[in-house]
């Protein structure tokens, strides 16, 4: 039976590769529910939110069910898949690049678009959940965009393109 343990401790515990990447993601969130769990699944759950990370959710559920039932762990994501991302680490050079002054209020009528597109697609695909991207449900970004394109609709245009944008700098850029 496992005791007890900060999360710092249990994540010390992952595999070369694994255990860098959960205390990166660790360090950047800004929220811990748990400050003591009884596993390295456990740690894993309450150390960040998957969906905010360079590997993805998917990728970390992988990781956490292999641990869980003693599976072999999913292959490390290959570095040159992922883009570095746009957002500067550094406060002071983020702050050169408003999201507000920068995209919103330059687009305001396009992002309402975009926002109600994406509230209709998941009244199509998921009337059941909370608003929320399910990227395996559509993963042909640049032929739809070229498809809205040609009909003209064209928030569907910056809804795909901001969503080819995104998978581009999380590395889930399908060819």
């Amino acid at each position: 039976m496992n005791q007890n343990k900060p999360i710092r401790e249990w994540l010390q515990e992952l595999p070369d590769g694994y255990r860098e990447r959960a205390l990166n993601n660790a360090d950047k969130a800004s929220y811990c529910l748990h400050p003591e769990v009884r596993s390295v699944a456990d740690a894993l759950y309450a150390a960040f939110s998957w969906k905010d990370t360079p590997e993805g959710d998917d990728w970390w559920c992988d990781v956490v069910k292999a641990i869980k039932y003693d599976t072999p762990l999913p292959p490390l994501p290959d570095a040159t898949d992922q883009q570095e991302s746009p957002f500067p680490e550094d406060a002071e050079e983020r702050k050169k690049y408003p999201m507000f002054r920068g995209c919103i209020k330059y687009f305001p009528n396009a992002l309402a678009a975009v926002a109600k597109c994406s509230y209709e697609g998941n009244q199509q695909h998921h009337p059941d959940k909370p608003l929320h991207w399910d990227m395996g449900k559509s993963t042909d970004e640049a032929d739809a965009l070229i498809r809205h394109l040609i009909e003209g609709e064209y928030d569907k245009v910056a809804w795909r393109a901001l969503a080819l944008a995104e998978r581009h700098y999380t590395g889930k850029l399908e060819e």
